[in-house]
């Protein structure tokens, strides 16, 4: 190695002067091979004239590429075995800036073998190659993550994974808009209902890993990108990638990512949330373990909001948010019957103060949010025992039992649908400003269709839609709700009753056509019920659905794919489609009300007793200092 001369300059030595090339052959021939060039397959020779190399017909550019060729083979065997010190003397004599716009592989693979085989890469070889993109391209992975670990070239990695995240969320909303549990789907999948395992195997993840290798600088960069792609965009499905970042590590038995796992804050914090998931018998202990170790790192966090925020994120992940939601409700539905008070249980304490932080993720990180944000007391006081009253009088279970139809279409065909569940004055208030009350909600909408209990879905579809907030809504509700809906609506529609289509379609789900995601399943229920539904009554819907003012191009397009697919697949009269140039009149309520007539209206006064417990009063105002102190909420 100490005998490898410098390379020639590269201007000079493309030109072809004898001096240069005689220079040249002298400093390599000790190098170079004996067997003589042939014009098919010249081979380095060394000293041999340049007239001759004319009078055999050898190009000399030829010749000295098959010269630097025969180096490179050379240094590449010395270079595994020399001394780290004497390959950063070598390094130090190449001219890498022309070096590496030379076109030729084998000197490009030497340089690798060479900065990769060196103690340390000088940072400005580094930047020497982040100069040429084309170059950097062909570099081995390890060299770009030194050139990436650099400050001002961490644009250069966000640009690596960038097109990894986009292929990640597209993922996640290819399972959403697909037609899950609907057309050619087993009725009942939903998203939530993948098992763990499967949820976690992800090949952008796989590969975001790959890209990241044992740095933790570049670990951290990654984790910060996806916060700030959270924060931006308001997709909860970064929560997701940040947990499963780490659940893969975890499954990783290479020592980059044990390395990784050491400095990784939240792993034990989203392996517990992992295992309260997929291990129901010890939900409960994890909850508790997940809670007190929030609070830990929010007391001795002086200076670790980065890690908070990994919590508050973990804590998001849509299969979080929907498993609080459950165990919050299946725990309101035992106090109901054993006719206990919401603020005697601890458990459903623990579970609303992680539901609210989850919820308030995006407040905690764009405000920088230290503290607990406070869980308003009307959801121990109000909310939450309305739900146990509604549960108790329509008999709504949450038993993992098999689903047993309970339409109740003979009582809907003889008396109407019913009318709208009188909750509370403060439990609608609650619906239009708290995130907690409105996920509480949803999540038991969606039981109920669940269940097909029909009946008590009909009391409760116009109180939301009354007394919704959009931008409360939450992001995957009318996924889970439409999958569950299409066995409960396919049964309908063989019955003569519209006003049940009525108010899911036009007095519900219209009142949210104005949202994509709303629209995109409203067009895909319709798909799916359409060769069930009698063709008066699905034009009737497709009158209604007709009026909506498609803003997006999405939205567009998903109607025309809509039209397309009844006109084939339903006994629609083709009139229908041809004749389309006539203007929609405004839309007037199906069910004969006025608009300002509201279904959801309290029929009681507030504070009036409907669930009778000797102890105390369900709404009544209350002191919550008997609670323990570390779940004790907090006054608005």
């Amino acid at each position: 190695m100490e005998d490898i001369p410098p390379f020639p300059d590269f201007a000079e030595f493309q030109t072809g002067y004898p001096e240069c090339i005689g220079r040249f052959q002298k400093s390599v021939s000790h190098l170079t091979s004996p067997p003589c060039p042939t014009p098919n397959s010249p081979s380095p020779l060394p000293l041999i004239p340049l007239e001759l190399l004319d009078l055999l017909g050898i190009r000399r550019a030829s010749y000295n590429q098959s010269l630097i060729r025969q180096l490179c083979v050379c240094m590449r065997k010395e270079v595994t075995s020399a001394d780290p010190v004497l390959l950063q003397e070598v390094m130090q004599r190449l001219k890498l800036e022309e070096l590496i716009r030379m076109p030729m592989p084998e000197l490009s693979s030497c340089l690798f073998d060479l900065m990769l085989h060196m103690e340390s890469v000088d940072e400005v070889y580094l930047r020497i190659l982040a100069s040429e993109p084309d170059f950097l391209e062909k570099c081995p992975l390890p060299l770009k993550q030194l050139v990436w670990e650099l400050e001002e070239h961490k644009s250069l990695f966000s640009d690596s994974v960038s097109p990894l995240l986009d292929e990640y969320i597209e993922a996640k909303e290819r399972i959403l808009n697909s037609s899950l549990g609907m057309v050619g789907g087993s009725v009942g999948q939903t998203f939530f209902t993948l098992p763990l395992d499967i949820r976690r195997s992800n090949r952008e993840v796989h590969k975001l890993l790959e890209l990241v290798g044992g740095s933790y600088k570049l670990y951290n960069t990654l984790s910060v990108f996806i916060r700030i792609l959270f924060s931006k965009t308001r997709k909860p499905h970064f929560c997701t990638l940040r947990c499963d970042l780490v659940t893969s590590l975890q499954r990783t038995d290479s020592p980059s990512a044990v390395r990784l796992l050491e400095q990784e804050s939240c792993s034990h914090f989203i392996s517990l949330l992992d295992q309260a998931q997929g291990e129901p018998r010890q939900r409960a202990a994890r909850l508790v373990e997940i809670h007190q170790q929030f609070r830990a790192v929010k007391k001795y966090m002086s200076d670790s909001y980065e890690t908070l925020f990994d919590l508050v994120m973990a804590l998001r992940d849509p299969h979080t948010v929907h498993m609080l939601c459950r165990i919050t409700l299946e725990h309101a539905s035992k106090l109901a019957i054993k006719r206990k008070l919401p603020r005697q249980s601890n458990e459903v304490l623990l579970t609303l103060h992680l539901l609210n932080i989850a919820l308030q993720a995006l407040s905690i990180i764009d405000k920088r949010i230290a503290p607990e944000p406070a869980l308003d007391h009307r959801m121990l006081s109000q909310f939450i025992p309305d739900l146990m009253l509604f549960m108790t009088q329509e008999k709504i279970s949450f038993s993992s039992s098999s689903i047993v139809p309970v339409l109740r279409l003979g009582q809907i065909s003889e008396t109407g649908p019913p009318q709208a569940f009188p909750f509370s004055a403060g439990t609608l208030r609650l619906l239009e400003c708290d995130p907690v009350a409105n996920s509480l909600f949803c999540f038991l909408v969606i039981q109920v269709t669940k269940k097909r209990d029909l009946f008590a879905l009909l009391k409760l579809l116009p109180v939301y839609a009354d007394h919704h907030n959009l931008e409360l809504l939450p992001e995957l509700f009318f996924h889970e709700f439409s999958t569950y809906l299409v066995p409960v609506l396919s049964q309908v529609s063989h019955c003569d009753l519209q006003d049940v289509h009525a108010i899911v379609f036009v007095r519900f789900w219209l009142v949210f056509y104005t949202e994509e995601d709303a629209f995109r399943h409203a067009c895909r229920l319709i798909r799916a019920l359409c060769e069930d539904m009698p063709s008066e009554r699905l034009i009737n819907l497709l009158e209604e659905m007709g009026r909506v003012d498609l803003s997006t191009e999405k939205m567009t397009d998903e109607w025309s794919d809509t039209i397309h697919f009844i006109s084939e697949h339903s006994s629609v009269p083709l009139s229908f489609f041809t004749d389309g140039t006539e203007e929609y009149p405004p839309v007037e309520n199906q069910l004969g009300q006025e608009s300002g007539e509201d279904l959801g209206e309290d029929t009681r006064n507030e504070g009036e007793l409907e669930y009778e417990d000797s102890d105390s009063n369900f709404r009544s105002e209350h002191d919550l200092t008997d609670t323990t102190a570390d779940l004790s909420t907090k006054e608005p």
